[in-house]
Order: C-alpha cells, then structure tokens, then sequence
C-alpha cells in the first residue's frame, strides 16, 4: 500500500533534550483532545439498505527489523545520530473496534473517527526507548480497516461477538497501558457512535475467511529533509496532510465500497458505489463460470474461504485469489490449507493436484515460464513470463549470497517458490526458521544485480537507472492485464469487473492506490452519496511550482483552488512544491497562489480544457501556454506584475516568453501508458512592479 507537520507541547516532552530532538513542527490539524498531536478524520457511511456494517480498525507493531517507527522519528525531528536509538518500538498490534456488538453501523448512519498521530500510554516516556518499547501507539501508518457486514437485523458476525476474549487478545483498559498505566485521553475518538470505541492490544490477526473487506490506508507522509528545510542533523519531517489508502482484492474478496479523501474535492474515489448484494452476486457468478466448475459441472472449484474444516465455506461466499493459494504453497508445505474449500486431501496437497482453475494457472508456469520450443521468446507471452521468472530466479541467487548478513539459513528454493514470489512481486528475504532471514530493504527486486545500471557513492541507488527492472515490471503488469492470449491471472480480469480502480493484484498501484493531499479519507458503502468528488480517481493534473526553498527570494506559501476564498486556503509544503487539481471541469476551477511578502502577492490562471495537453513542447511556447487563461489577475491582492507572471511575451517575431503551461507526457512504467499533465509555473515575482517594455502580459487562452 504508499509522504507528511506541528507545536508540540507533549506530557513528557522535556525528556527530549536539545540532543535529540530539533524544533518542533507547526500542527495545522490538532486534535481536539490534545492539540499538540496532530490529527486525522475517517468517515465511514452505510448506504446499503440491507446490511449493517461493523468496522474494525488494526494497526501493526512498529520498529526493527526497520530502522525505527519514521512517523514519529519525523515528528519529534529526532537528531540523525539519535535515530537509532530513539526508535519508538512497538512489539504489539492495536485494535478499534466501532459498534462491535448490536446494530452496528445501520442502513442510513455514519461514524466519523477522529485519529490521533498516537497514543502515550506510559505516565513518563524514558529514552532511549530501544531498550523500553510500547510507550507510544502510533495510530496512523500501515492502518488495516477490517470492514464486516451482516443482514440488517441480524446483529454482529460470530467472530465479533466474541471480540473481548478470542485469540488472547488483551483488553486495553482505561489507565491499564502495557508499561504499567498512563493517559487515555490521547486515544482515538468517535463521533455519532451508538457504543464507546473499544481497544485492544492483539497477538493475532482475523483469519482470512471471516467476513470483511480489507481496505488499507497510511496517514500522513515522511519527507526526506533533501532541501534542507530543516537543520541539517534532522533526516525527516512528517507531512500531516496527505493520505494514502487502497480497497484490496489482492488475497480475497468479499463485498465492495467507495474510498475517496477528506479535505481533498480535486481527487476521486477507488471502488465501486455497488451495494454489497451485487458483488455478492458477481462473485457467484464467477464461481459458476464453466472454466471454474468442478468436473461434476455443477460444483465450482475455485477457492472458496471458510472457517478451517468446518465442511463448509462462508456464505455469503468469500474467495481466494491465486496470490493468496501460490503463498501457502512453499517448498515444505505438507499440509493442506484447512480454510480454503473445497478441501484438498493431504495427497493432493503433496503432490501438487490444486483447484481446477489454480492447478490451470501453476501448469502454464511450469509449462512456459522457461525458453523451450513450446514456448519460444518470439511468443509475447512467453517471453513476459519468461522475464518475470528470469528476475525472480537473479533475485534468489542474489539473497544466497547475503548470509551472513541475512540470519539463520537460506531457503532452498523449488519451482512453487519462484511461482509464488513472482505473483507476489516480492524479493526472498525468509529463512528456514521463522523469525530469520534477511531485511527487506537487503534485497529488494529493483536491487537485484543486472536490473539497475551500476552507480558509486549514491545511498540508497537513487539515483541509478532501473531500465531493465521497469522492463520486466511493466511485462508482469501486461500478464495481470491479460493483455495477451494466453491466461496469467483471469481474477484481475474479474475484480477489475466489480470495480475497475481498485488493487487486484500485488503491485496494482496504477489503478488501485491513491496518494494525494487531505486530513483523512471517506468509506462509503453502498453509494458515492457522501464523497467529496464523486468521479473515479484518474490521473490528475499536475501543478508543479517555480520554488527555490534555499534562496531569501519570494516564494509562495499557500495556494487556493476553485475560489479564493480563506476556507479553500491550504499551505504549500516547502520539500515539494506541488499539488494536483482534478482533470474533470478543470475550465470551472481557477488555480489561486499566495507569495510571502510582506503584503503578500496573488497571482492565478484557470486551465481553458481537460486534458491532454500539449505533447511536443517540454517547455514554454506560445503553444504549450495556449491553454491558460491569465484574464483573472486583476483586483485585490494582485499587483501589476501578477499577469506578467501568468504570461510575458518578450519578443513578438521569435515568440519567446514565459509564464504558465502545460503539458502532456507517458508514463513508461505503466501498462495502460498513462497519460502524465503537468501545469508548470515560474516561481513567484520579486517586484509587484510590471516589467520595463518591450515585454508585455498576453492572456492566452482567454
């Protein structure tokens, strides 16, 4: 799933001495309850008219084998030399759980959740926290919403009505932290709740055939400090308003919703507004194709998910994705999935005989992911599979050789493990032994030798080319799209049916996630009624800033979309001076900026078409401009040199100028070749005064 600022008057705050930590960031967002934390709203509606819905919300534990939890590192600006000690572990997941019990979320009701960046739960935090973990629940990175749903009438599904003592889950109770009792205050809230939100601490995740959907999100977003916005001994700042979120088909599906962002209008929704009834129906429908029956040809054979050998799946139907079979697979996988139906006998299981449609999928690996005169390069199909499994087999090769410092000892690797690291699109980084192995940043696919031209000195290789990585990534997108004749992964196909912009397989991101600007996101089952944009999320436009953050020169702070209005004023971040407007209407939806002067300057310009924009031009040409409409900037807050900054014509015979444009590239990664459009500016004017002659404001596309 896929970056993020405040005055932080905290209990226990001055335990963090100038050695560690820099100046605190400024909160635009502070809780309610506590405003020296940041906070962030989810917005979760029931529209559907025969169901009632019951969100539950898990949050991972945080720490090694990374670095340290990032999102607090940046919003305490610890010092470079203080990170790895001042890591913020969490060894525990966390759990809300929103009208488990009753009526849940009725047909027509709402919650809104209001979540802090985290929770002190310790009377006095001590550093270093490496050695005292769990002082901290950071709420807002790496979220699963787990969200069930029953009839109407019916009350909670049976794994919820156990929810206080299944699995040996821990209560978290009022003053009973895990280190010995702290606040509470500080815990998320909820508003229009019938029933008080109830916490846990859990050392165990639902099992994958109970009743949800699993939509993910990570709020707020780390900023590398590559600007040097901050002193030059802080690594990170945390941006505190932007979102990132997905509803995820990857391992299962079960029913649908819409997922858009709050406190953003410009960007649209993942999902469907499909009532929970209808993708019921469409995943029958999908297991009564033919090429899913058993050989009975009535039974169907694709994986069905249920409580483990309970007889019988769970109904209404939850099912498996290839990805979520090929995982259990292994090398040393003797038993049988006991959850996943119909049940397959330990000698199916060991001698690889697996539901009709997977067992289908695992032939074609086996049959053409290596050359052979079957299956010759010259065959597209062929030589994508062949390439994806080429990078799978230089990635194994490549993790043998990292032990040490990879801990206990390599996996030997089989053909079932190529297949399922190659649907996963992941590295091997496991061991023989759980708990062992590698990081996953020691041996990441785009790493693997031979994929990324060699660079020195360059942390990170980021700046190295990845030309032959994107090759092979984007043959692995064009197999999941089925753009070629022969079947690599048929449930994407029948995902993207139910909801075309949502994550269907492992690195969907080119459809499925949303990264944007906003203080939370929206969930709304059954309706697009409650979103703040209501189109489907496409690629936006672009709004790239001229902005020197080193330099004493004007620079914009703040811009305003649509109207110039204070309310629709947000700040402008200064590590990425960007933003997006949507590609919808575009003619309706000026673009307003704010300068730092002293009396600050605005300036604006409103696109006169969607896009596509121009293509030819990389730069500002009379062509390229001919879509911005500088007419606006006139009236208070303007000065004389606002137009010239939207459009300056300097020589009429040689058509030179500068100003605002646009533009219309491809992305050469994706699969769909999608389209890229992108509004640059010059950065803002240093005198409001109108530039001698013989320049001259021209307004374009007026």
């Amino acid at each position: 799933m896929k970056a993020r600022t405040a005055l932080l008057i905290l209990l226990g705050l001055g335990l963090f001495g100038a050695s560690s930590a820099s100046a605190q960031q400024t909160n635009p967002n502070p809780c309610p309850f506590n405003p020296a934390v940041p906070c962030m709203t989810i917005k979760i509606f029931n529209d559907d008219p025969d169901h009632s819905i019951y969100p539950v919300i898990t949050v991972g534990q945080k720490g090694p084998p990374l670095a340290g939890d990032e999102w607090m590192q940046a919003w305490f600006q610890i010092k470079n030399k203080d990170l790895a000690t001042h890591t913020f572990l969490t060894t525990v997941n966390y759990r809300i759980y929103v009208e488990p019990e009753g009526v849940g979320i009725e047909p027509g009701k709402n919650v809104t959740l209001i979540i802090p960046l985290y929770t002190q739960i310790v009377q006095t935090p001590t550093f270093p926290d490496t050695f005292l973990p769990n002082q901290y629940l950071e709420w807002w990175q790496g979220g699963r919403l787990e969200l069930f749903a029953n009839d109407k009438g019916k009350g909670p599904p049976d794994v919820l009505k156990g929810f206080r003592t299944i699995r040996g889950q821990v209560e978290f109770r009022a003053f009973g932290g895990v280190n010995g009792g702290g606040p509470t205050d500080g815990l998320p809230k909820c508003q229009g709740c019938l029933q008080p939100l109830s916490y846990y601490l859990v050392n165990a995740n639902f099992g994958s055939w109970e009743p949800f959907q699993l939509f993910e999100f990570t709020l707020g977003a780390k900023v590398d400090n590559t600007r040097k916005t901050l002193p030059d001994d802080v690594r990170l700042t945390l941006n505190t308003e932007n979102v990132d979120f997905d509803l995820s088909y990857v391992d299962d599906a079960h029913f649908a919703a819409a997922m858009g962002p709050f406190g953003n209008d410009q960007v649209g929704y993942v999902g469907t507004d499909k009532k929970i009834a209808d993708v019921q129906k469409a995943i029958n429908d999908f297991l009564k194709l033919p090429e899913n029956l058993c050989a009975d040809g009535v039974s169907s054979c694709w994986p069905q998910l249920g409580t483990p050998r309970a007889g019988k799946p769970t109904n209404p139907p939850k099912i498996s994705a290839p990805l979520n079979i090929f995982q259990r697979l292994g090398g040393s996988a003797q038993e049988p999935p006991p959850d996943v139906y119909p049940l397959l006998t330990r000698d199916e299981w060991q001698k690889r005989q697996l539901w009709k449609p997977i067992n289908l999928l695992r032939q074609n690996w086996n049959t053409y992911a290596k050359p052979s005169d079957r299956c010759p390069r010259s065959n597209q199909f062929c030589a994508a599979l062949q390439d994806v499994r080429q990078l799978i087999v230089d990635n194994y090769n490549h993790y043998l050789k990292l032990f040490p410092p990879c801990t206990g000892s390599p996996i030997t690797a089989t053909e079932d493990d190529y297949l399922r690291h190659a649907y996963a699109w992941t590295p091997f980084i496991e061991a023989t032994r759980a708990g062992e192995g590698c990081l996953n940043q020691e041996n990441l696919l785009q790493n693997t030798p031979g994929y990324f031209e060699p660079c020195e000195n360059v942390p990170n290789k980021i700046n190295c080319k990845f030309e032959k990585y994107q090759r092979v990534k984007l043959a692995f997108d064009n197999l999941n799209y089925d753009l070629f004749p022969d079947v690599f992964n048929p449930w994407v196909k029948f995902i993207h049916g139910i909801a075309p912009n949502v994550y269907a397989y492992s690195v969907d991101d080119a459809v499925g996630n949303v990264q944007a600007d906003g203080t939370g996101f929206i969930v709304d089952v059954g309706s697009l009624a409650n979103l703040e944009n209501k189109n489907p999320a496409s690629p936006p436009i672009n709004i790239s800033l001229g902005f020197d953050p080193i330099s004493a020169l004007p620079q914009f702070k703040a811009y305003r979309i649509c109207q110039n209005v204070p309310e629709k004023e947000k700040p402008i971040n200064p590590s990425h001076a960007a933003f997006i407007i949507s590609p919808n209407n575009p003619q309706s939806c000026p673009v307003f900026l704010i300068d730092n002067k002293t009396t600050p300057q605005f300036y604006t310009f409103k696109l006169t078409k969607e896009p596509p924009y121009q293509k030819e031009d990389n730069k500002w040409t009379p062509n390229s401009a001919a879509v911005i409409d500088c007419t606006g900037n006139t009236g208070p807050g303007f000065q004389p040199s606002s137009p010239f900054w939207c459009c300056t014509i300097d020589n009429e015979v040689n058509k030179t100028g500068r100003g605002v444009w646009a533009k219309t590239t491809f992305d050469p990664t994706s699969a769909h070749k999608s389209q890229v459009y992108t509004v640059t500016t010059d950065p803002a004017e240093r005198l409001t005064s109108a530039p001698p002659a013989p320049n001259r404001a021209c307004n374009m596309g007026q």
